[in-house]
């Protein structure tokens, strides 16, 4: 073998070692593995190192994914449902259409994660980093958000009827166009929260801070439901019909 074959042959054996896996169905758990159409359902997949992983078309459902690590790590159209994903790192992550009703995100690290028109309904995001994650276009009805950070969150155009965001300390929110139909916020400081046609019928505000919401409209808070501890934008008043009576939790 001549020295300019001998240097491509080394130069290519040197490409793929340095390059990030690309692993099959029965390739084992790694970073930049390809588990792209593969069944994984019902597993335990704890502790894991998937950061950077593809997962397009996989189905997790009712799998154990928690304190793994799988920061930037692409779920295209998969299927989390019911999957457990506590104190995972999430950050930075793609979930772009995925199908996760009653996936559990408590505690894990979602900061700057991408959640695009998924389906996250009844999830549980206790206690969860969501610095500058993004929901626009998801379906988060009946979430839960207590304890979670919510700091520079994207909700627009967000289905978030009957999510629990109750005892938040908020900043740099978006709402604009999202539905929060009979959400609660009761005890909730929203901070600086862009509220831009959001609907509000029956949103529990009572004991929340309001005052410095962007463009929230009398016709809006009309809809609403508070009390005489709910603090108002300068410019607008309580609706005669507060408090609300009962209301279905």
């Amino acid at each position: 073998m001549n020295i300019i074959v001998k240097s491509l042959l080394g130069a290519a054996i040197a490409t793929i070692a340095a390059s990030p896996a690309m692993a099959g169905c029965r390739d084992a758990p790694n970073p930049y593995v390809d588990w792209s159409g593969c069944k994984k359902k019902q597993l335990i997949l704890t502790g894991e190192n998937f950061a950077g992983a593809t997962f397009k078309d996989t189905y997790f459902t009712s799998t154990d994914l928690s304190r793994s690590n799988l920061s930037e790590a692409q779920f295209i159209r998969a299927d989390l449902s019911r999957a457990n994903l506590s104190k995972t790192n999430l950050s930075k992550t793609l979930f772009e259409k995925v199908q996760a009703p009653r996936a559990w995100f408590e505690s894990a690290n979602l900061s700057g994660t991408n959640f695009r028109k998924s389906d996250l309904t009844r999830a549980n995001f206790k206690g969860a980093n969501l610095d500058g994650a993004v929901f626009s276009g998801s379906e988060l009805n009946r979430a839960v958000f207590e304890g979670a950070r919510l700091t520079n969150v994207d909700f627009s155009k967000a289905e978030l009827a009957r999510a629990n965001l109750t005892g938040q300390q908020m900043t740099g929110m978006n709402f604009s166009y999202a539905n929060i139909s009979r959400a609660d916020f009761r005890g909730t400081a929203l901070g600086d929260a862009k509220m831009e046609g959001t609907y509000l019928f029956l949103t529990r505000f009572e004991g929340a801070d309001l005052s410095s919401t962007a463009d929230l409209t009398q016709e809006q808070l009309n809809l609403a439901c508070g009390d005489q501890s709910t603090v108002l934008p300068a410019g607008l008043t309580a609706p005669a019909s507060w408090p609300c009576l009962d209301l279905d939790d």
